[in-house]
């Protein structure tokens, strides 16, 4: 039985036409680990880097394979799933106005309208 991580990269690697030996090569893994990673339950030990890498490889966000592993990156404090979707939706922005934000956020103002 495969795990909500193996199911969750074996859809996104079929929605975007990759085959199981090309992803593989794309992360610098065997077809075998992947393989492994697709169908375990629970999955294996699976790094934050190989997870960075799947994400790449596949064009999706690294924190949703995080959440899906149940995993927490190191470098990311635990965040409810209303935060991390605001926080994808702040990195959209563009540099500029996301400064903007922080420097109204710092002062305590109201965003200004676009």
């Amino acid at each position: 039985m495969a795990s909500r991580l193996g199911l969750h990269i074996r859809r996104a690697r079929d929605a975007k036409g990759l085959g199981l030996r090309e992803l593989a090569r794309r992360i610098g893994k065997s077809p075998a680990y992947l393989v492994s990673i697709e169908r375990a339950d629970p999955p294996p030990g699976i790094s934050e880097d190989t997870l960075r890498e799947l994400a790449r490889a596949l064009d999706t966000e690294v924190d949703v394979l995080f959440t899906v592993a149940a995993k927490t990156p190191k470098s990311v404090r635990p965040r409810t799933a209303t935060e991390m979707a605001l926080y994808r939706l702040v990195r959209a922005l563009p540099k500029e106005r996301q400064e903007q934000l922080l420097r109204q956020l710092k002062k305590g103002s109201e965003p200004e309208d676009q």
